[in-house]
Parts: structure tokens; sequence; C-alpha cells
């Protein structure tokens, strides 16, 4: 019998968060991107939430980054999106 080991994940928030740096879960229960922000303290004064920015890098080593809506995901108005090994989060910070 093989039991696959449970191995740990890794995703980087920073920016406008309280506690900027690297929130890990376990690959069974993985991470989505309302979890990794809570996991950094959660959004900061001043972050805007509507313009929230994720960079992936795929296997072919090329980097894909995309904007999501916080605000949206809170509210239910759009699904909160499950993270993978190695992304980074950064939520900018609002200039009014």
């Amino acid at each position: 019998i093989n039991v696959p080991l449970d191995r740990e994940i890794r995703v980087f928030v920073m920016g406008r968060v309280n506690q900027p740096g690297p929130v890990t879960a376990r690959m069974s229960e993985g991470i989505t991107l309302l979890r990794a922000i809570a996991g950094a303290g959660g959004v900061a004064e001043g972050g805007k939430q509507t313009a929230v920015q994720i960079s992936r890098r795929l296997r072919s080593g090329q980097e894909v980054k995309f904007k999501v809506n916080l605000k949206n995901i809170l509210k239910g108005k759009t699904m909160d999106l499950r993270l993978e090994e190695g992304d980074v989060v950064f939520v900018p910070e609002s200039f009014w």
C-alpha cells in the first residue's frame, strides 16, 4: 500500500496586508484567495480590494498575471479563487 504524503503548499501575500509573507496549507485542503489574505492578517487600511493581482508561473516557465476583485468575492458575486503552489498575491494601495 502506497499512501501519498499530504505535503504543504505555500503562496506569498504581499502589498497592503497586515502581515505580508508566505501562507501555507495542506495540499488536501487547498488554499483560496480569501484564505491566503486572511492568513496574512487581512487587507490593511488603504488596500485596494478591487484590483488584487495574482502572479502564477506556469510549467512552461511563463508567468501569467491576472486581477481579481476581492470585494465581489466577499459579496458572493464571484467565486473564491483556488490558488496554486508558488502563487504570489499582491494587494495594491488605493490612492483615494
